[in-house]
Formats: structure tokens, C-alpha cells, sequence
């Protein structure tokens, strides 16, 4: 019997600009990580769509696929737009992972980052103001519930309570992260999958940096290479036997709500 490597498909959110591939960079180095799958990428809102990539990826008849969404929040309109690629495929096992920022030790990541980026100075430390930064919708109110638990692991791991959540769109805008906080030592931080318009563009344009101002804006996450270490560390945990065969059952029934996996 033939047995074929399983797939593991990002599922980006897309964009609009052509010649854009955002996770692009995060399909690299987590190949690199797990030899033993085909790693694929996919987009909700842009091509290659999942459809489509789903359509050929199954002409090779996989055991098992993975859907990882590269997605910083784990709503239920994620889980509704991906559990109807996966319902009608046959002769495969299918599962959605959780998103990115649901993902065990992602607080802990980020927290490592913004303290490599803000080392001390002539021996002069300060605290800098965090600030988390999502696209977002215009009809926000507040950041979406698994975005406040990652502040809550953040603000835990940094010891200090300046960690704020701040949105593209939607409340609470990034270009008015200066009504949050009077420390003018900042790190921004796009959870976002790609260094695309919005990280070259929008937020420095909202971060509006001044002279009297130490603000860093860290590249986005989604080009991180701690993300595909933690992301291929809970698929070798959890799906594999060895670190060199797949072996783990892959159940089809798809949950329609996941509970966050952030580190309490």
C-alpha cells in the first residue's frame, strides 16, 4: 500500500494587491521544519484560494490534512468560512488546527521579542508600552476575546500592566495609542501573516513617530521564525510517533468552536 505524506495547508486571509503572497515566508521555514509533510498555502480571500488548493492536493490522495489558519484570532466566522472545505472530502482526514494566536507559548513568543527588542541602553532600563496590533473591523467595539487573553499572557510574562490592544480598524484605533499611555517608549507589534502594505504603510503612518519618541515597530508575526517553531512543534506533539512517521489519528469531526490554547 502506497502511503503518501500528509498535508499541512496554510490558510491565509489574503490581499488584494497582486503579486502578493503573505505567508509566503512562513510556508519556508516551516517545510524546513516538518520534511515530512507537503506544506501548501491557501488563501480565504485571495488565490490560490483553499478550494482550489484543496482540489489539488486530494488528486494525490493524502492519508491526512492539516488546515492551519494564519489567523491571529480564532473566531467563529474562521471556523464557519474553513469547516465547509473539509466536510465532503473522501478518502481523507481532515482537521483545522487552532489559529496562530491560539497556539501554546504564543504570549511567551511575543513577550521573548519585545524583550530582545528593548534591551538597555547605558544601562538605563524602562518598561516600554506594548502594543498589539490586528487589522481589526470597522464595527469593532473591542478586540476580539482571544486578543484581550493574549495581552493577559503578555502583560503576565512582562511583569508590568502597559500591554494595550490596538486595531487598523475598529476600536481601539492604533493612531491614537497615544491617549493610552504616557510612556513614551513603545513596541508595536503587527499580528498580522505578512510584511505586506499595511505593516510597510499604515502602521508606521498610525505610529506617527516624533523625535522625543522611542518607538519600535517590530516586523509581523507571521514572518517570525519562533511561529513556525511552535507550530511545528504541536503538530510533531500531537501527530507524530518518532519525529519521522505520521502515525497519529486525525479525527474528521470538525469543532465549530475551539477554546483558546494561550498559556494562563
Amino acid at each position: 500500500m502506497l502511503i503518501r505524506d500528509p498535508v499541512l495547508i496554510i490558510v491565509a486571509h489574503g490581499t488584494q494587491r497582486s503579486g502578493a503572497l503573505p505567508g509566503e515566508v512562513f510556508q519556508g521555514r516551516l517545510q524546513q521544519l516538518l520534511p515530512h509533510f507537503e506544506v501548501r498555502l491557501a488563501f480565504l480571500h485571495s488565490s490560490p484560494d483553499i478550494q482550489a488548493v484543496l482540489e489539488d492536493v486530494l488528486k494525490n490522495q493524502p492519508a491526512d490534512i492539516l488546515l492551519f489558519p494564519l489567523l491571529f484570532s480564532q473566531s467563529i466566522d474562521t471556523v464557519n468560512l474553513l469547516s465547509p472545505t473539509t466536510e465532503n472530502i473522501e478518502g481523507s482526514r481532515a482537521q483545522i488546527l487552532p489559529a496562530a494566536g491560539c497556539l501554546p507559548g504564543f504570549g511567551r513568543m511575543l513577550t521573548h521579542r519585545v524583550v530582545d527588542s528593548t534591551l538597555p541602553l547605558n544601562g538605563k532600563v524602562r518598561n516600554p508600552a506594548v502594543f498589539l496590533v490586528s487589522h481589526g473591523r470597522k464595527s469593532d467595539r473591542r478586540p476580539a476575546r482571544n486578543f484581550l487573553e493574549i495581552r493577559n499572557a503578555v502583560a503576565r510574562s512582562l511583569g508590568h500592566n502597559e500591554v494595550y490592544n490596538v486595531q487598523l480598524e475598529g476600536c481601539f484605533p492604533l493612531d491614537q495609542w497615544r491617549e493610552r499611555t504616557q510612556n513614551r517608549k513603545a513596541v508595536f507589534i503587527p499580528l498580522m501573516a505578512g510584511d505586506g502594505f499595511h505593516c510597510r504603510v499604515d502602521i508606521p503612518a498610525a505610529v506617527d513617530m516624533r523625535p522625543d519618541e522611542n518607538l519600535r515597530i517590530l516586523s509581523p508575526v507571521g514572518t517570525w521564525w519562533e511561529l513556525s517553531v511552535l507550530l511545528a512543534e504541536y503538530v510533531n506533539l500531537r501527530w507524530l510517533d518518532g519525529g519521522s512517521e505520521y502515525s497519529g489519528p486525525i479525527s474528521r469531526k470538525l469543532t465549530r468552536t475551539c477554546r483558546c490554547l494561550v498559556e494562563k
